[in-house]
């Protein structure tokens, strides 16, 4: 049994429905608690043994609570728990917007942020799932994308 802490922000929603579903998939592998950066408490994390953080890409970044929280996680104190990362995203290769595709490509999205934020931190991030695809930029989920989700966070307890 894992005790695993899922750490979103959300703009519309959408990361936040990722979110739970992937609480959802890991009850009933240990004691699983779906917080948002804004509710977080520090004692959420005691004992945590994997931390999973999601965040909606906005401008190719994570949102500002999501970066704070990161920046600020206390590597001596949580330097030895597992951690993963996601974000929400448009699809840019199935629009004809050529600008987003040139940016999507030059700076990343918001996972991209998130782990080398972790990485500079000195935390080993385990696995990265950058494509839970919104349909449009405020959403709704693609079809399939909440079992995409529930699917990745389950795979985690096997790395």
């Amino acid at each position: 049994m894992m005790n695993v802490l899922i750490v979103y922000d959300t703009y519309f929603g959408n990361t936040e429905k990722a979110a739970h579903a992937m609480g959802d998939a890991l009850r009933d592998q240990g004691e699983v608690k779906v917080v948002r950066v804004h509710d977080l408490r520090d004692e959420d994390l005691d004992h945590v043994e994997l931390l999973i953080v999601g965040s909606p890409t906005r401008a190719f970044a994570p949102t500002k609570p999501i970066s704070r929280f990161l920046k600020e996680l206390d590597g001596e104190k949580y330097g030895g728990m597992k951690i993963a990362v996601f974000d929400t995203r448009m699809n840019v290769e199935e629009t004809n917007v050529k600008i987003l595709k040139f940016m999507a490509k030059h700076k990343g999205y918001a996972a991209d942020t998130m782990i080398a934020i972790l990485k500079k931190r000195g935390f080993n991030v385990l696995a990265r799932f950058g494509e839970i695809y919104v349909a449009e930029s405020e959403g709704p989920l693609q079809t399939g994308e909440i079992e995409k989700a529930a699917k990745w966070a389950l795979n985690l307890l096997n790395t």
